[in-house]
Parts: C-alpha cells; structure tokens; sequence
C-alpha cells in the first residue's frame, strides 16, 4: 500500500483521495471507518495495510464550538494527531499532516514565514499547534503543511456558504481579517506532483506554509469575487449588495487573526508548486462547486 488517507470524508479528504486514487495504491478511511482517536484500530488498520505514508487530513475544524467544546478539539487536533506520530515512528512511515494559519495572531503586518513564533488567540489554533509541536519532537519523517481558507466541492466553506446566499438583497461580510484562500485541488495536486517526484524524502522534513500564489485578501473583497465570477459564468443574474463589516461588530463567540497570510517561499524552494493561483482556481472551479448544492 502506498497511502493510507486518514479524515477521508472531508473536503479535503476526498479531495486529495480522488486526485491520487490512479496513479498510487491508496485507501481512504473517514472518521466514522477510522478514528484517529481511537488508538488500537487506529494502529490495526495501520498494521494491515503498511503504507508508505500517512496522509491525515483528520481534523476538528469547528473554530466556533472549539471555544466551548475545548476536549473535543484536542482530542482529534493533539492526541488524535499524537496516536497517529506513534504509530508512523514504530513502522517508519512518513506522515503528512496539514495544520492551519489560525496558530499565529495576526499582529504581523507582513506575509508569515514558517519561523515566525506562533501564538494562537483562540482554542482551535491552540489545539493545532498542540498537534503541530508533538509531531514535530516525535516524528522523524513528518511534513505538516499549514493551509488557510480551503474551498471545494465537498464539505462546508466560505465559497459555498455564499454561494447558498446568492438570493439576499444584501450581504455583510468581514473586511478585516486578511488570509490566503486556497483550493482543495491546488493542495491535492501538490501532494500528487511531489510524491511522483519523490520529493517527500528525509532531506526535505519540516514544517511549510502551502499558501497560493498572490496577494491576501480579506474575506469581503473575497466574497465579492465569488459572485462577481458566478454573474462572469451566468450562474446567477446579479450579485447581492456586499458591504463591509468590522470584527469587533460582527456576531462571533471567538476572536480570529486579522492577517494570517502565509508566505509560500519556503515550500517553493524544496518541492514543486503549481496551479497556485486561488482567483484562477476559483474560476475554474466555481461551476462545479455550484453544482454540488
């Protein structure tokens, strides 16, 4: 077995499971097959199938509930993550796991680079470094890849939360927290192309911010590309009426970064990086997201 994809349910789950499934031998579990948490299946599964690598893409992701649901986050996001660290030592399998751009807090006025300090400001963030920390002490063939706004077909994102309000007369969106958004193809090609290339190798370990191309932006100008595209591809009429919300006065039980763009110069350096455009990506994805509704 090459790959053994751990959090298979998830958009980027099956996002990377579809792109690989051809060209490697490779088995894809969700949480409800396979819980990360689960330390004896989680090592029984690992022990039938003996992959190469071990892709997690296993992740509590609610940054609201976290909040409150503190146990459930780390359970999945720490001590998911360090039954899976275990297990891939024992066997020697390389294990690939992506984290997130919510383990800084935002104060950088500049893109942040992989030696910047984090400093979450929330649970979810917390719990992630908490992962991204034991993986790092423990593991010897490990590359985590920190990622920020994912869109896809599958699952729940920003693109198709908007997309779904196509219908208001008016929207209001936050205008200052800036971020990269990225696509859940561009990150799966990525994994595919490098593994091809054998780049996933022991001179090649670490942690890198898999960020696409371009400038930040924040989630209101963001917005407004989404369904300037879709008037673009005749999915709808005409957009709504987008205005610009600050966070201090948008509803939200949890504080966020306000710039958690991450710098991609690292991650160019070691592997290759391609279709990293997120306006193009949207483009080109948009028709298909909408039709997952």
């Amino acid at each position: 077995m090459d790959i053994l994809i751990l959090g298979g349910s998830g958009q980027l789950g099956q996002t990377v499971y579809r792109e690989l499934k051809n060209n490697f031998q490779t088995i894809s579990f969700s949480k409800s097959q396979l819980s990360i948490t689960n330390k004896k299946e989680l090592r029984n599964a690992i022990s039938k199938f003996r992959p190469k690598f071990i892709i997690n893409c296993s992740a509590y992701t609610k940054v609201e509930l976290a909040e409150t649901e503190i146990e459930k986050a780390n359970a999945v996001n720490h001590i998911g993550i360090k039954n899976i660290c275990e297990i891939a030592q024992l066997n020697n399998i390389g294990l690939i796991h992506f984290s997130t751009d919510y383990v800084f807090d935002g104060k950088k006025q500049s893109s942040y680079l992989e030696e910047d300090k984090a400093a979450p400001i929330n649970e979810y963030g917390t719990s992630k470094l908490k992962g991204e920390n034991h993986i790092i002490k423990n593991c010897d063939k490990f590359f985590i890849f920190r990622v920020s706004g994912i869109f896809s077909e599958y699952g729940d994102n920003f693109v198709k939360a908007m997309m779904r309000l196509k219908d208001r007369d008016e929207l209001s969106v936050v205008s200052d927290q800036i971020m990269k958004p990225s696509s859940a193809s561009f990150i799966a090609k990525f994994i595919s192309i490098n593994l091809l290339k054998n780049n996933f190798t022991l001179p090649n370990v670490g942690l890198y911010h898999l960020a696409s191309s371009g400038l930040g932006i924040s989630w209101f100008n963001f917005a407004k590309l989404i369904f300037q595209e879709m008037v673009e591809q005749k999915l709808i009429m005409q957009s709504p009426k987008i205005s610009p919300i600050l966070s201090e006065n948008y509803e939200s039980s949890v504080i966020r970064p306000k710039f958690s763009v991450l710098s991609n110069d690292k991650v160019k350096e070691k592997f290759i990086l391609l279709h990293g455009d997120y306006r193009k990506n949207l483009a080109e994805e948009l028709n298909r997201i909408y039709q997952s509704l």
